[in-house]
């Protein structure tokens, strides 16, 4: 399909207007509707690697170095597993 016939395209189950859509039952009125998703997932892997440093320091781990690499790990995974 080509970007201008899924811009075209009805949503289905709405009646009102265009969106865009990929697939038939995944539709978006916008590009920018992914932006709310994305931000959210940013913030919760953010606290997840925040309670990497956490969980590190309750098990023992002291070295300031290695908790940091936790943290970063934590942080990019979690991101990129988006």
């Amino acid at each position: 399909m080509s970007l201008r016939l899924l811009q075209t395209s009805i949503c289905p189950g709405q009646t009102h207007g265009t969106c865009w859509c990929s697939l038939p039952v995944t539709c978006l009125h916008s590009p920018l509707s992914y932006t709310g998703y994305i931000s959210r997932a940013l913030l919760i892997h953010f606290a997840e690697a925040l309670y990497s440093i956490h969980l590190t320091s309750k098990y023992g781990i002291t070295d300031n170095l290695t908790r940091f690499k936790w943290f970063v790990q934590t942080l990019l995974f979690g991101v990129f597993s988006f």
